[in-house]
């Protein structure tokens, strides 16, 4: 089923294409006898920088969500959901 809000599916993938994007840039650096190059490192900046911000929307989400969440669970006597580092 297709979903159609936009821009939904590509903030939801964000996340998974900036692993693969960082997944593969070791193979790219390991390439040579010889440090990694600026872009290289550049790359690596971006992404990272990038990462932690989708980091840090995920970790507020957990602070923000998690107890209501698991209040109304609860309260159906179901359990609770744990977040662990």
């Amino acid at each position: 089923m297709p979903d159609l809000r936009a821009g939904w599916a590509d903030s939801l993938n964000h996340g998974t294409r900036l692993l693969a994007q960082i997944a593969a840039l070791p193979a790219v650096v390991a390439l040579g006898e010889y440090r990694p190059t600026d872009a290289a490192e550049a790359v690596y900046v971006h992404l990272s920088t990038q990462i932690e911000a989708q980091l840090g929307h995920f970790n507020a989400l957990l602070e923000r969500e998690l107890p209501g969440l698991n209040a109304r669970i609860a309260d159906l006597a179901l359990g609770a959901v744990v977040a662990r580092n």
